[in-house]
């Protein structure tokens, strides 16, 4: 059985495959990640901002959990939203999205954590003595409603289900055991 060859560029010439060394084991460079601007994802960031208004008083939300909702969004895009948050949206309560760690987010200048602490704070969420919030007693639920269509941003869906059972593709990773 002969394998077809592929079929060469325009010229004949098959063009070099040329490839940095590194050493075994070291994965290639990642490309650089550029911020998207506001006027870049406007619609994303109109959704984030709708997502983060139905956060009730007392209650926090994880980058995370915002990204899920908005759907095609990552927890970063959601930071870099709040981050960019125009003035004219001073209704948009920033305050109540928090790391997974239940933590706030240092600011790329740094700094910036007491006042959204003391926002929270002014809310009635509780922080303990690092900073975290209890994210199992002020953790937004999300909507109470299942999200069946484009509310409030077209794409939005409800996180999916997850699946604990041993070997699911779902499933959280195991402890590790000391031998």
């Amino acid at each position: 059985m002969s394998r077809a060859r592929p079929a060469r560029p325009p010229g004949g010439a098959e063009a070099p495959r040329l490839q940095a060394w590194r050493p075994p084991g070291v994965a290639p460079p990642r490309a650089p990640v550029a911020t998207p601007e506001p006027a870049d994802a406007g619609s994303v960031y109109d959704r984030i901002y709708a997502w983060v208004t139905r956060i009730p008083p007392g209650k926090v939300a994880t980058y995370g959990q915002i990204a899920a909702l908005v759907g095609r969004c990552t927890p970063r895009m959601v930071g870099y939203a709040l981050a960019a948050l125009p003035a004219e949206r001073a209704e948009v309560p920033w305050q109540r999205v928090v790391n997974a760690a239940g933590a706030v987010s240092e600011r790329g200048e740094g700094g910036g954590t007491d006042h959204q602490q003391a926002r929270l704070r002014a809310e009635g969420v509780l922080l303990d003595r690092r900073g975290r919030i209890d994210l199992e007693r002020f953790r937004w639920q999300g909507p109470e409603e299942p999200v069946l269509g484009p509310d409030p941003g077209e794409g939005a869906t409800d996180p999916p289900p997850h699946d604990d059972r041993p070997g699911s593709r779902g499933s959280r990773p195991r402890p590790r055991t000391r031998r």
